[in-house]
């Protein structure tokens, strides 16, 4: 059985935590009561009674401050240690010390003309840098002057000349001279730029040649699709749909202006298309013997049985493997 409180023994039980309680109804363990902590009377705080009974140490959220500070409190010659070892001239008293919270002065050893400063101990222990304003901005500058450096050395290594004195950011242009290309004088490029090439500053004709691959590349693609919808995605000699490859009408190394133009494509499996390379060749092919391969047809050496495919492997007959190929008038 859950026992039940009358508002007398809440009373009671707020008093000796050293509380005064301030509603005047008491429901149950659950409904929240006010009350004034006698040790931090000008506040008006709220707790349940379950709280209370559960609990040892006073629900007060000033009391729980205090307490956790003094859990938590370094010693005082730790702190001067932690001071000094951040070129900080401690202008405090162990009086002036209560927490990690609590404001103390401090000169900086390096810049004594900026006077007497203030901070607490957490911010100087969890900042990486000094709480001195003129130490942050000397820090700031060390760091552009290694950015740079680092910089200076990703231009040098792609054969380039760094014109630029700090770097900025990435958003700013940075000059350079192409030493490839010294004719076309001080260039500028957005270090934003680089991070997408993967660190690759290139000059203004080098660029051109990389979009020239890539428009080479779109105009390709279309070609092949136009090629595919033309031949409905079937070879032309067999009618297969499997390992579907475009040939080239007019070969591309001996006519590479004719490479991506409409109606130079062919489609062919790769059966064929190896077939049609053994036996005109890689090189200077023409028309003639593309409707030439056409007429082409697999003959047997044994049974001399004409196959319906150029694309079979071996005769339906006497399953032989060995063929002639035969012109058709």
């Amino acid at each position: 059985m859950v026992k039940k409180y009358t508002y007398e023994d809440v009373n009671k039980k707020f008093k000796s935590k050293d509380l005064t309680l301030i509603s005047d109804k008491y429901i149950n363990v659950y409904g929240l009561l006010l009350f004034r902590c006698n040790k931090h009377p000008d506040i008006v705080q709220q707790t349940k009674f379950v709280n209370i009974l559960k609990d040892n140490t006073c629900p007060c959220s000033r009391c729980l401050f205090d307490l956790n500070s003094k859990v938590h409190r370094n010693d005082f010659n730790k702190v001067l240690r932690i001071f000094d070892e951040h070129n900080l001239v401690p202008y405090f008293k162990e009086e002036d010390y209560k927490n990690r919270f609590s404001r103390l002065k401090f000169k900086c050893a390096k810049h004594e003309h900026l006077g007497v400063m203030e901070t607490c101990l957490a911010n100087v222990q969890s900042l990486k840098l000094s709480p001195c304003p003129d130490c942050v901005k000397d820090k700031l500058k060390e760091n552009k002057i290694s950015k740079t450096d680092k910089m200076k050395n990703i231009f040098e290594k792609n054969n380039m000349t760094p014109i630029f004195n700090i770097y900025e950011n990435s958003r700013t242009d940075v000059e350079f001279i192409c030493n490839s290309h010294p004719e076309l004088g001080v260039q500028k490029i957005k270090t934003e730029m680089l991070k997408r090439r993967g660190w690759k500053p290139y000059c203004c004709k080098e660029y051109e040649k990389i979009l020239e691959k890539k428009s080479n590349s779109r105009s390709t693609r279309a070609w092949s699709e136009y090629t595919k919808e033309e031949y409905k995605n079937k070879c032309c000699k067999c009618e297969s749909k499997e390992n579907l490859h475009i040939h080239h009408i007019f070969n591309y190394k001996s006519y590479p202006e004719l490479s991506t133009m409409n109606g130079n494509g062919v489609l062919l499996c790769e059966k064929c298309h190896k077939i049609f390379h053994k036996l005109y060749g890689s090189k200077n092919n023409t028309p003639s013997q593309l409707f030439e391969f056409m007429r082409v047809n697999k003959i047997c050496k044994c049974c001399n049985f004409e196959l319906k495919n150029i694309s079979d492997n071996f005769c339906s007959i006497c399953r032989s493997k060995s063929f002639d190929f035969q012109i058709n008038s």
